[in-house]
């Protein structure tokens, strides 16, 4: 997904945040095979790395790759926890979230519709992400990221992240 020319107004968006953990939003990108952010903070497994990676005008440098763990709220009001292997790109401008292989890991589908997008985690559940088409045209989230403090409470850690997407099944432990 190209999302600097999906949408004008995202440029608007863009231009007017601050770029900081707080108020820099996340893309739901169907896409994407990995997901991408421009901080560190935001990994709780965490290896250095020097990858090109290149964009339409220029070669910018992925310089760490882990696992970063996003919070959403389903349909019923809990907290549901996403894992996903992510790049670390700093000048990236947004999160992406990539569902290719969190889905393939754990299963689950995602649906675009109109207004939004469904992740349906089990025939239980699912998560809407909203497609603002007057503003963006593409499904954001915003406050995504687990504080230390959730990673901890949550029971995350490096030495158990490495094996946890492998290990788990969206109906098993993503609840919380």
């Amino acid at each position: 997904m190209n999302l600097f020319q999906s949408s004008p107004q995202l440029h608007h968006i863009l231009e007017y945040t601050s770029h900081t953990q707080d108020d820099t939003i996340l893309v739901y990108d169907l896409c994407s095979s990995a997901g991408l952010t421009p901080f560190s903070s935001d990994f709780f497994n965490y290896v250095k790395c020097s990858i090109p990676f290149h964009d339409i005008s220029q070669v910018n440098e992925v310089i760490g790759i882990g696992t970063t763990i996003h919070k959403f709220v389903d349909t019923k009001g809990q907290f549901v926890l996403l894992p996903q292997m992510a790049y670390h790109l700093p000048s990236t401008e947004v999160c992406l979230f990539s569902p290719q292989v969190l889905h393939q890991i754990c299963g689950g589908k995602s649906l675009i519709l109109g207004d939004r997008v469904e992740i349906h985690l089990t025939i239980w559940n699912h998560i809407d992400i909203t497609i603002d088409i007057f503003e963006s045209n593409v499904p954001i989230g915003q406050n995504s990221m687990c504080t230390e403090d959730e990673k901890k409470e949550y029971g995350f850690s490096p030495s158990e992240s490495v094996n946890f997407a492998a290990s788990h099944h969206f109906s098993d432990v993503l609840l919380v």
